[in-house]
């Protein structure tokens, strides 16, 4: 049997539709590509990079998947409980969820890093500094 680009097999008793499926999706993939090419200027790089179909590499993605999950679960029931508790500090709070994030390696740090560059955040992060400030000085004890 030929090998192709996207093996997907059936079973041991029907060769010719395995044959005939793989044919199939190498020609959808073929006229794809002609229409990317064509249409949009994309190139050949781009084009594999955006594959849905990625063989084995998608089966290992996928095996570490469920881990990922439940470990992310884990970690956001234990911020969410630390942050209502109120005994630790937002901001440690979620420099440790961060932490460990980033040595179960779920995020790269430059993901991890990459959010702390959105404007949203900046600004949430400025008006608890101006909170703080407000609270410790006392300045709306006299409105209040």
């Amino acid at each position: 049997m030929s090998e192709t680009p996207f093996p997907i097999h059936i079973n041991d008793t029907c060769p010719c539709a395995e044959a005939t499926i793989n044919s199939t999706l190498t020609e959808m993939m073929a006229v794809a590509k002609a229409v990317a090419e064509d249409c949009f200027d994309i190139d050949d790089a781009t084009i594999n990079s955006l594959s849905a179909f990625s063989g084995p590499d998608q089966v290992e993605a996928e095996e570490h998947s469920l881990f990922e999950v439940v470990y992310t679960c884990f970690v956001l029931l234990l911020m969410f409980a630390a942050l209502i508790s109120d005994r630790i500090g937002a901001d440690s709070v979620m420099m440790g969820a961060l932490t460990f994030f980033l040595a179960a390696r779920i995020i790269t740090i430059t993901e991890g890093l990459e959010g702390f560059a959105n404007e949203g955040l900046i600004t949430v992060l400025v008006l608890f500094v101006v909170a703080d400030g407000i609270s410790k000085t006392g300045a709306l004890d006299w409105y209040m």
